[in-house]
């Protein structure tokens, strides 16, 4: 007699595991964009806080100089030993300079949840989009 799994055993898998990834599924995609989010934050915070670094160095070598454009550089690639991802398109993550005004230039970021743009101003990067996006990044 050969051992074997009868029909109604096989459906029976089959069923659990399809609840089993209708519960899952949308917990994964919901963890991926937390993750994007997160990342999205923390490259904020890396070039803010590589500006703070910038600044206080100036400090200590007593140039009271305003911070701009041309001393961070296309995508912040003088402020950052990286620099930071560049892309135009909406939700990429990535960054784009879209003034570059050298004593106030702007730059979107393409956050997943939509695009925020700063400005640098006062030695600082200040969001000037809209107050709920921004409360995200600030």
């Amino acid at each position: 007699m050969k051992k074997a799994f009868t029909i109604m055993e096989l459906v029976f898998v089959i069923v659990i595991i399809g609840i089993l990834s209708a519960i899952a599924l949308p917990k994964l995609t919901n963890t991926m964009t937390l993750a994007y989010e997160v990342k999205a934050k923390n490259t904020v915070a890396a070039v803010r806080s590589a500006l703070a670094t910038l600044r206080q160095k100036n400090i200590l070598k007593s140039e009271f100089n305003d911070i701009n454009y041309s001393t961070i550089g296309e995508n912040f690639s003088n402020l950052l030993s990286l620099g930071v991802k560049k892309c135009t398109i909406s939700g990429c993550g990535g960054w784009e300079t879209t003034s570059t005004d050298n004593s106030n230039p702007e730059f979107t970021f393409h956050a997943p949840g939509g695009d925020v743009v700063f400005k640098l101003e006062n030695n600082k990067l200040n969001c000037i989009s809209d107050t709920d996006i921004c409360k995200k990044y600030n």
